[in-house]
């Protein structure tokens, strides 16, 4: 794509760079992620004044390809929790498999929005501030849930409150759940050094970890089709598990704080059993 002039490039110019992509044997999501890329940066230049058009303006890139969704096993996550290294892994992944919440959700989790009396928490928005976290002061970050339907109050199981509270009792201090102080105040000094970009991410690397968690598990049960899964699945599989156990879907949805009723039905309805014979008895 390099060898590619910006003044050079014609309307045929997406169909070349796919098959760059394809040559190189990139996945389709990559190709049309490179794309999508390419045209916003075209469009900027077509703004600037730098080209008079677009060359991939209209390119039709179609709807992003979905991922196939993982769902764990009792077993599975039993084993996961096993080969947990520490408490914080073990909180975190039984709070995703038991409650549902997603991962930006468990990381920016305070303390105090922890109700053990009523056995909920609170996923709510948060403005910057400054707190006390034992002999040092450290930042709360500002930050929204996602939807406007995302700030609820989610119900816990006491095990896992009491595995949340456990975790309180190691954890040293910091305001969050899941982020440790010492995390807090090295982002607390990107800041101050103009070196905290906007799209910070409050924790890092926990992707490859619950990778390697898995892969740990797998070796311990000796299950040889143990397929890859992320912290985000843990919450597909709560969905999916409430829909079978007969949730309701208008509970569900305000549950999992979805924008729309319809993503909750369309990834968590389970298919009936026994919907088909009845449908035929309709006119019987």
């Amino acid at each position: 794509m390099a060898d590619i002039e910006l003044s050079r490039m014609t309307l045929d110019a997406g169909g070349r760079i796919r098959g760059h992509l394809e040559k190189l044997g990139r996945a389709g999501s990559t190709q049309r992620k490179t794309l999508s890329s390419l045209r916003a940066m075209l469009n900027n230049a077509v703004a600037m004044e730098w080209i008079q058009r677009n060359p991939l303006a209209g390119e039709q890139l179609g709807p992003p390809p979905k991922k196939e969704k993982r769902i764990f096993t009792d077993a599975e996550v039993n084993a996961m929790l096993a080969a947990a290294p520490d408490r914080w892994w073990e909180a975190l992944i039984q709070l995703a498999y038991t409650s549902g919440l997603r991962k930006s959700e468990m990381l920016h989790l305070r303390w105090d929005d922890i109700d053990t009396d009523a056995g909920f928490v609170q996923v709510q928005e948060r403005r910057d501030a400054r707190v006390k976290a034992g002999m040092s002061e450290v930042p709360v970050f500002a930050w929204k849930p996602k939807t406007k339907t995302s700030a609820r109050s989610v119900p816990v199981p006491p095990e896992t409150l009491s595995t949340l509270l456990r975790l309180n009792v190691w954890a040293g201090g910091s305001p969050y759940v899941f982020v440790p102080t010492s995390r807090l105040l090295h982002l607390d000094r990107l800041r101050r050094e103009g070196k905290l970009h906007d799209h910070y991410r409050i924790l890092t690397e926990l992707n490859p970890k619950f990778r390697k968690i898995q892969l740990d598990a797998a070796a311990a049960t000796g299950k040889k089709n143990w397929r890859i899964g992320t912290l985000h699945d843990l919450r597909k599989t709560f969905g999916s598990r409430a829909a079978a156990k007969g949730v309701p879907m208008t509970d569900l949805h305000k549950h999992m704080g979805h924008a729309s009723i319809a993503t909750t039905s369309e990834n968590y309805v389970q298919p009936d059993e026994g919907a088909a014979e009845r449908l035929r008895r309709v006119f019987a």
